[in-house]
This record gives structure tokens, C-alpha cells and sequence, in this order.
């Protein structure tokens, strides 16, 4: 049996990916529970203002009134800009940690608050590349467009489509996976955005295989998916929910797959 498919049915063995996967569940729960329910108060809060309409007529038939309502309106405005501020600052502290404390634990480090809030500048430099990411998918969506209106069947287009969506998504985490790695062991920013490319073509021999066996396992994972419980199932929300725990269940292996194969 090859090398390469030994280690990819190891990791399925490996103990961690549920330590991985509560942590990540963890955290999107409060990031779930935080949104919504502050999402609820804000329209709750706005339902009790008056429409429009009424604000306009309160202008000429009741200036205090309308003095009120304005009154309210501010200060909707004010708990929902300060509320989103400190939201998502929690957020965004909270994702690093448990970035920091996975990965740390993927190559037995340990985290420490110096390298915890290098996470936190390593979030927001990463949506650099990503806003580059997404306009090239854009340029190659609008490309694809043209090509794909050629196909006179709808199906086939619908299932390009689809595969294209899947394709990028998988590509971005590979990539952005492999920048974490290399933060973990320098804790430098950008030189771990550049060894990333490096690592590509140092380890290509080993690293397509990686891809394409994720590539694989996701396939057959969102097949399963779409069988029984769609037909059991009638709640959107629940399904989500399964989508969502089925995702991050996939992700936790994927990083100890990947850890395992570049550090063979």
C-alpha cells in the first residue's frame, strides 16, 4: 500500500480531530448565539419605532412627539453600532485563540500571549488575500459564464457550477491552511503567506495528493448528505445545523491529515 494512502487512513484515526472539532463547534455556537441574538434585539428594538410615514406627519402635528421618536431611532442606532463594534472584537479575539490554541496543539506548541496576539494581526492581514481571492473568482465566474453558455444542457451547467463552487472553497482552505502551519512554526506574518507558495512547490509531489483525497472525501461526505436526511428532514434550520457540524467534523480531519503529511 502506498505511503500516501497509509497516512490518509490514520488520520482518520487520530484523537485530536474531536478535540479539534468541539472547539471549533464551540466557538461557532457563541458566534451564532452572540449574532442572533443581537440581530433579535435590534428588530425588536426597531419594531417599536414608528414608520416612516408617520414620523413625516409627526413633524407638523406633534414636533415633542416626533421629537421622541427621533430620540429612539438614535439610540437604535447607537446601541447597534457600538453593539456591532464590541461583537465583533469578541469575535475576533475569540477566533484567534482557538486558531492559536488548534494549531499550537496540531505541532505540540503552546500558546503563549505573545504569539496570541500575533493570531489576531495574522486574521486581519488574511483578508488581504482573500478580498484577492474572491475578485479572482469573480474574473474566472464571469469567464466561466461565457463558456459554460455554450453547454446547451441546464443540468450539466448546474453541476459545473456547482463543482466550480466546491473547487474554489477547497482550494482557499488548502491554501489558507497551509499559511497557518507555517505561522505556527515562525509566527511571522507575511513570510508565512510566502512560504506558503514556497511549500506548494517544495512538497507538490506530496501535497496534490493531499488535495486530491480531500477533494474526494468532501465529494463523498456532501453525497451522504444529500441522501436520507434530506428525505427525513423537512426543517431547513436543522438541516444547516447537520450541514454545519458535517463541515467542521471535515475540517478538524483535514488539518491533522495535512499536519501528519508535512511533518512526515
Amino acid at each position: 500500500m502506498p505511503a500516501f494512502i497509509k497516512t490518509y487512513l490514520h488520520s482518520f484515526r487520530q484523537k485530536n480531530i474531536l478535540h479539534i472539532f468541539c472547539i471549533d463547534l464551540l466557538f461557532a455556537g457563541i458566534a451564532a448565539f452572540l449574532l442572533f441574538s443581537f440581530g433579535s434585539y435590534i428588530q425588536n428594538k426597531t419594531k417599536l419605532l414608528p414608520p416612516p410615514e408617520q414620523l413625516q406627519q409627526l413633524l407638523t402635528s406633534s414636533p415633542q412627539q416626533a421629537q421622541a421618536a427621533f430620540a429612539g431611532l438614535k439610540s437604535v442606532l447607537v446601541v447597534s453600532l457600538l453593539g456591532a463594534v464590541i461583537i465583533a472584537l469578541f469575535l475576533l479575539f475569540s477566533y484567534a485563540y482557538s486558531r492559536a490554541y488548534i494549531w499550537n496543539a496540531l505541532l505540540q506548541k503552546k500558546v503563549s500571549q505573545h504569539n496570541y496576539w500575533k493570531w489576531n494581526g495574522l486574521c486581519l492581514v488574511l483578508i488581504i488575500p482573500l478580498l484577492i481571492y474572491l475578485l479572482l473568482i469573480l474574473v474566472l465566474t464571469l469567464l466561466f459564464q461565457q463558456v459554460f453558455s455554450l453547454i446547451p444542457s441546464i443540468t450539466v451547467i448546474n453541476l459545473l457550477n456547482a463543482l466550480l463552487k466546491l473547487l474554489y472553497i477547497l482550494v482557499f482552505l488548502f491554501f489558507f491552511l497551509l499559511v497557518k502551519y507555517n505561522f505556527t512554526k515562525s509566527y511571522k506574518i507575511w513570510e508565512s503567506i510566502g512560504n506558503a507558495f514556497t511549500l506548494l512547490r517544495t512538497k507538490w509531489s506530496s501535497l496534490w495528493r493531499v488535495f486530491i483525497t480531500m477533494l474526494i472525501t468532501f465529494t463523498i461526505v456532501s453525497l451522504l448528505l444529500t441522501l436520507p436526511p434530506r428525505f427525513v428532514l423537512y426543517n431547513q434550520a436543522v438541516l444547516q445545523v447537520i450541514d454545519i457540524i458535517v463541515f467542521l467534523l471535515f475540517l478538524a480531519w483535514f488539518r491533522v491529515y495535512l499536519v501528519r503529511t508535512l511533518e512526515e
